[in-house]
């Protein structure tokens, strides 16, 4: 049974006049053409994507992730966040996902995704991983989930030749000295 199923079956996914919900909550469904565009314009003016990840973590952490974590109570085993967003990243189109290391006590990991959208749209285009969006996303649920500020970090990207894109991610205040560092090339 697909995801999409499964949520269906359990009447997580509503489609009511004007409005998707998805877990309870508003959601929509864009052409990956908006998600090009904002990226787009990420590579064009690479300041304005670390306020981009940062505003995007920290709304979706408060708001649409708080309240998924609250219905689903992740902190009680942090590898069902991991295979959530594992399951849901997948059923809204980000790639197909694996997870490659994950440590529950520490709550850091590496997640491999293969197909990314943005990586495929801008392949080649860019010296530079480019997947901004997607990560904003899982570091916003993560920060809820795990209740601290979670940052990820794409280590391997398929839109600057390697074969898939891999994202490490792990608290923020873990971070080594050259973790920052990747992270602020990444995100000026």
């Amino acid at each position: 049974m697909s995801i999409f199923d499964k949520l269906a079956a359990i009447k997580e996914v509503r489609f009511d006049d004007g409005c998707i919900t998805l877990s309870g909550q508003r959601v929509l469904i864009i052409p990956q053409e908006f998600a090009s565009a904002v990226t787009k314009q990420m590579l064009a003016n690479p300041k304005i994507a670390g306020s981009i990840y940062e505003e995007t973590r920290k709304e979706l952490a408060k708001g649409w992730a708080e309240l998924v974590k609250r219905r689903y109570k992740f902190g009680d085993d942090p590898r069902k966040f991991i295979e959530w967003l594992i399951e849901t990243g997948e059923f809204v189109g980000w790639g197909k996902h694996e997870l490659i290391k994950f440590d529950s006590t520490k709550l850091e990991g590496i997640l491999r995704t293969h197909n990314a959208p943005m990586a495929e749209t801008f392949k080649g285009q860019t010296k530079k991983p480019i997947d901004h969006i997607w990560r904003a996303l899982t570091a916003g649920c993560s920060t809820a989930a795990f209740e601290m500020d979670m940052d990820w970090v794409e280590i391997n990207c398929l839109a600057t030749g390697a074969n898939y894109c891999d994202f490490l991610f792990k608290p923020r205040k873990n971070f080594t000295p050259a973790e920052k560092k990747q992270y602020k090339d990444q995100l000026p």
